[in-house]
Protein backbone atom coordinates (compact mmCIF):
# COMPACT_ATOMS: atom_id res chain seq x y z
CA UNK A 1 0.00 0.00 0.00
CA UNK A 2 1.34 3.46 -0.82
CA UNK A 3 0.27 6.58 -0.13
CA UNK A 4 -0.24 9.36 -2.97
CA UNK A 5 -1.08 8.45 -6.77
CA UNK A 6 -1.78 5.41 -8.32
CA UNK A 7 1.95 5.66 -10.76
CA UNK A 8 4.68 6.20 -7.70
CA UNK A 9 6.93 9.25 -7.72
CA UNK A 10 8.97 10.91 -5.23
CA UNK A 11 9.90 9.66 -1.95
CA UNK A 12 7.68 6.28 -3.21
CA UNK A 13 9.64 6.07 -6.75
CA UNK A 14 12.93 6.38 -4.42
CA UNK A 15 11.57 3.78 -2.23
CA UNK A 16 10.76 1.17 -4.54
CA UNK A 17 13.85 1.69 -6.64
CA UNK A 18 15.99 1.10 -3.42
CA UNK A 19 14.01 -1.94 -2.70
CA UNK A 20 14.65 -3.15 -6.36
CA UNK A 21 18.52 -2.76 -5.75
CA UNK A 22 18.37 -5.30 -2.44
CA UNK A 23 16.54 -7.67 -5.03
CA UNK A 24 12.50 -6.78 -3.50
CA UNK A 25 10.15 -6.67 -5.72
CA UNK A 26 7.07 -4.50 -4.01
CA UNK A 27 3.74 -5.41 -4.94
CA UNK A 28 1.35 -2.50 -4.58
CA UNK A 29 -1.96 -3.46 -3.92
CA UNK A 30 -3.21 0.00 -2.57
CA UNK A 31 -3.06 3.29 -2.84
CA UNK A 32 -4.35 5.85 -0.53
CA UNK A 33 -4.90 9.52 -0.65
CA UNK A 34 -4.74 10.27 3.07
CA UNK A 35 -2.30 10.09 5.79
CA UNK A 36 -4.79 9.31 8.12
CA UNK A 37 -6.26 6.26 6.03
CA UNK A 38 -2.70 4.40 5.19
CA UNK A 39 -2.07 4.97 9.36
CA UNK A 40 -5.55 3.22 10.07
CA UNK A 41 -4.89 0.69 7.77
CA UNK A 42 -1.17 0.00 8.96
CA UNK A 43 -2.82 -0.10 12.65
CA UNK A 44 -5.79 -2.53 11.67
CA UNK A 45 -2.77 -4.89 10.65
CA UNK A 46 -3.54 -4.35 6.27
CA UNK A 47 -0.03 -3.75 5.52
CA UNK A 48 3.13 -2.35 6.30
CA UNK A 49 4.08 1.11 5.92
CA UNK A 50 7.22 2.98 5.12
CA UNK A 51 7.36 6.65 5.58
CA UNK A 52 9.72 9.65 5.36
CA UNK A 53 11.34 10.66 8.83
CA UNK A 54 9.14 13.83 8.99
CA UNK A 55 6.31 11.63 9.13
CA UNK A 56 6.68 10.19 12.42
CA UNK A 57 6.03 13.27 14.63
CA UNK A 58 2.41 11.91 13.40
CA UNK A 59 1.35 9.40 16.38
CA UNK A 60 -1.29 6.17 16.16
CA UNK A 61 -2.28 3.77 18.45
CA UNK A 62 -0.48 0.37 17.81
CA UNK A 63 1.93 1.75 15.06
CA UNK A 64 5.39 1.57 16.32
CA UNK A 65 8.40 3.51 14.29
CA UNK A 66 11.69 1.62 12.95
CA UNK A 67 14.65 3.44 11.21
CA UNK A 68 15.57 2.02 8.11
CA UNK A 69 19.81 1.37 9.19
CA UNK A 70 21.40 0.64 5.77
CA UNK A 71 23.07 3.32 4.73
CA UNK A 72 21.97 3.58 1.17
CA UNK A 73 17.98 4.44 2.62
CA UNK A 74 18.37 7.96 1.74
CA UNK A 75 15.53 9.88 -0.43
CA UNK A 76 15.89 13.02 -1.72
CA UNK A 77 14.53 16.58 -1.12
CA UNK A 78 13.13 19.44 -2.93
CA UNK A 79 13.04 22.89 -1.94
CA UNK A 80 10.63 24.70 -4.19
CA UNK A 81 10.36 28.82 -4.00
CA UNK A 82 10.01 31.83 -5.96
CA UNK A 83 12.65 32.75 -7.54
CA UNK A 84 11.48 36.43 -7.86
CA UNK A 85 10.51 38.32 -4.92
CA UNK A 86 11.33 35.60 -2.35
CA UNK A 87 9.98 36.59 1.25
CA UNK A 88 12.23 36.95 4.05
CA UNK A 89 12.45 33.73 6.11
CA UNK A 90 12.19 31.71 2.46
CA UNK A 91 15.95 33.21 1.70
CA UNK A 92 16.85 32.79 5.47
CA UNK A 93 15.65 29.43 5.22
CA UNK A 94 17.84 28.71 1.45
CA UNK A 95 20.92 30.84 3.50
CA UNK A 96 21.29 28.22 6.36
CA UNK A 97 21.03 25.06 4.22
CA UNK A 98 23.73 27.13 1.83
CA UNK A 99 25.80 27.43 4.93
CA UNK A 100 25.59 23.41 6.13
CA UNK A 101 25.98 21.90 2.48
Amino acid sequence: MIHGEARPTGFTEELLALLQANGITAVIAQTVQEISTLFGLTAAGLDVSVLADSLRALRSANLVHRPLLDDSAITGMWLICRHDNMALPCRNFIRMIDERI
